[in-house]
């Protein structure tokens, strides 16, 4: 499939997510958003990576870009910035199946899910930090609890850190 077919297709699915203010415009007009391919040129330099998701507490006109080697770099955007679409790669969050069966002779443990840094993994390919709630998903991330206990996880509620708040964690 060739790249300006992906860009088309594209078109439909993406949203500058977290962007604000003048750069959320901008991207909105070019028609890019989270996830597109693009190149960005800024004078003599030349980027090319995936824009992924900005947080909330983020400085505006900064685009941000998972790029070849698996960096995240920000690029601040001015007028003589040139954004242009070649593809589309929509971020996975899922991590790998495994079957996990319940053992007898292991303790049990029940893990309260709040979200935050502690429940998360990284995705490799975005960069994005990912939530982890399902017995399955906490024993892919760290196997060798297999070994050592059964677990029940309840999500209580999926608030990422910045947003954890006192009466959260009082109720």
């Amino acid at each position: 499939m060739s790249k300006k077919k992906n860009a088309k297709e594209a078109k439909q699915k993406r949203e500058p997510i977290g962007y604000k203010g003048e750069l959320r415009k901008r991207l909105e007009k070019e028609g890019v958003g989270v996830w597109s391919e693009v190149t960005v040129k800024k004078g003599d330099a030349t980027y090319e990576g995936v824009i992924l998701p900005r947080s909330d507490h983020t400085s505006e006109g900064y685009l941000v870009l998972k790029v070849d080697t698996g960096y995240n770099i920000g690029v601040k955007i001015t007028p003589d910035t040139t954004i242009k679409e070649y593809g589309y790669k929509e971020g996975k969050y899922k991590l790998p199946d495994i079957s996990v069966k319940f053992k007898e002779d292991l303790p049990n443990v029940t893990l309260l899910g709040t979200g935050g840094t502690v429940a998360s993994r990284l995705d490799y390919r975005t960069g994005a930090v990912l939530p982890a709630f399902t017995p399955e998903e906490l024993f892919s991330a760290v196997p060798e609890l297999i070994d050592i206990c059964n677990k029940l996880v309840i999500n209580i509620y999926n608030n990422v850190t910045s947003k954890q708040k006192s009466k959260n964690i009082q109720s």
